[in-house]
């Protein structure tokens, strides 16, 4: 038996009305207090008899309109034939490449890629700092501010007279 009261399903009704799915207004149109409609709409949306209410219900409206991933695919080929066949314009372009892109994600095919190229001295800085924040090398020599580290390094290597054991060069 459900446990879900006449507020959590008016709030599932308006959650599914809003194309963007904006559970803090969903709440608010619900009846729920506006200032604490955002904590009310994270509350009710990992509530797990409403998540299984809410799939519930967008299931059987999809069962009703038919809608599947074959009938998407197929609309999404079939716009993208029709813009072959409509000329080479800069909308039939257009609606070409997002048909492809589109299958593509379905398929896939595309992954989001975020490249980074930190040098090693930044890598370094950010790992000394780490252990400095957890204490591990308090009282050393890197018990400094990072914006004078290197430096401060340069100084100290200069001052005992060599570089890390190595011999000075004459």
């Amino acid at each position: 038996m459900s446990t879900i009261n006449d507020m959590q399903r008016r709030f599932i009704h308006e959650y599914l009305a809003d194309p963007n799915r904006n559970g803090t207004q969903a709440a608010a149109r619900a009846g729920y207090n506006r200032k604490g409609a955002n904590r009310i709409a994270y509350k009710l949306l990992h509530n797990p008899e409403i998540l299984q209410e809410l799939d519930r219900q967008m299931k059987m409206h999809l069962a009703k309109l038919e809608v599947d991933a074959e009938m998407v695919i197929s609309g999404i080929v079939d716009t993208i034939n029709e813009a072959k066949a409509s000329g080479t314009g800069a909308w039939q372009m257009q609606a070409q490449q997002r048909g492809y892109e589109l299958l593509g994600k379905y398929l896939g095919l595309f992954s989001e890629r975020v490249e980074s190229a930190a040098d090693e001295k930044v890598i370094e800085r950010l790992m000394r700092g780490r252990k400095r924040a957890a204490g591990l090398l308090r009282g050393s020599k890197y018990d400094i501010d990072d914006r004078d580290t290197d430096a401060a390094e340069t100084a100290e290597n200069e001052s005992s007279g060599d570089s890390e054991g190595e011999e000075p060069i004459n």
